[in-house]
């Protein structure tokens, strides 16, 4: 097993809060009947024009339009076990860490990632792992080190960027030139602060979600915010210019599915795709973080997320 690290953390967007709502229940796809909560997830709206964000030394500027929408999302837990990659595009699993502080960067890049790295290798069966970036986040941030949830339904690459992306973290690696079937790039996502969480994270049955869907996103960086009248609706193609991160932003449409898995433990893992070139099955899954209006008063959610590629060859 061989991995590379290039940790990186995005700007964070606008924390929004929304009324609570209440606990409901509703057959799943596998046909069984699960109980779950109805809160709102801001997805992106039709009349969004011009959709990126430009972030800056001083600032970021977020130019789309998000709109909260009710939805129902599914307890995956007591299903945890008919959930897979293959069947919805994540899981949950065990996993104990060794490490002793989740606030330690050190110990992040030294124990956990690569703790990461060989857990997705082992659930997979990939041939090669990198991971590439990872990230805390707060439900009630204290420092600009933590950001907050992401309530926004998106995935963390479109396809165009998660192929740019992948040849990028192989220079990384120094294996430009090596030749593989198809890859992952997956998300591991843990809640160190432990049961239960104020703010879960949502995931999106990835078969629910139609291949052309999608609004890309661009982030780019830049010295100055510009003006808004010296904004153009489309950008300049640059081949010269390294393709900037983009990330595909989601409209809501009804037939998506949504589950998330209470009270997790400090112990458990959950791993979404967030592309998978072979396209096919669930490639994808969209996701957000959302207010469990039903969570009596706790403690703020901490959570950690490894971003990984994995390689078959």
């Amino acid at each position: 097993m061989t991995y590379a690290l290039n940790r990186s953390r995005t700007l964070a967007a606008t924390l929004r809060t929304f009324p609570p709502s209440g606990i409901v229940s509703a057959s799943d796809s596998t046909g069984i009947d699960v109980g779950g909560v109805e809160s709102s997830l801001y997805y992106i709206l039709p009349t969004s024009r011009i959709n990126r964000r430009y972030v800056s030394p001083a600032g970021q500027m977020n130019l789309s339009e998000y709109g909260p929408q009710q939805v129902f999302v599914r307890d995956a837990r007591p299903i945890a076990d008919r959930i897979t990659f293959h069947s919805h595009g994540f899981m949950l699993r065990r996993h104990a860490s060794a490490v002793t502080d989740f606030r330690d960067s050190e110990q992040i890049d030294r124990v956990y990632v690569p703790e990461m790295a060989r857990l997705l290798q082992e659930l997979t069966g990939a041939d090669k792992v990198i991971p590439f970036a990872w990230m805390t986040r707060s439900s009630a941030p204290a420092n600009d080190e933590d950001q907050p949830p992401a309530n926004d339904v998106h995935v963390d690459q479109t396809p165009s960027f998660a192929e740019c992306m992948a040849r990028r973290a192989l220079a990384w690696a120094g294996e430009s030139d090596l030749a593989f079937r198809h890859f992952f790039v997956v998300n591991l996502w843990r809640a160190y602060s432990g049961a239960p969480q104020d703010w879960p994270l949502g995931l999106c049955d990835g078969t629910s979600v139609a291949s052309d869907e999608g609004v890309t996103y661009p982030i780019l960086s830049v010295d100055k915010l510009p003006a808004l009248d010296d904004i153009p609706e489309v950008l300049p193609d640059d081949p010269s210019i390294a393709q900037s991160p983009e990330i595909s932003a989601f409209q809501f449409r009804p037939e998506h599915r949504w589950y998330y898995f209470s009270d997790m433990g400090v112990d458990e893992i959950v791993l979404f795709k967030n592309y998978d070139s072979t396209r096919t099955g669930p490639w994808r899954v969209p996701h957000a973080g959302f207010r469990d209006p039903t969570c009596a008063p706790t403690p703020p959610r901490l959570s950690i997320e490894v971003r990984i590629l994995a390689l078959f060859l």
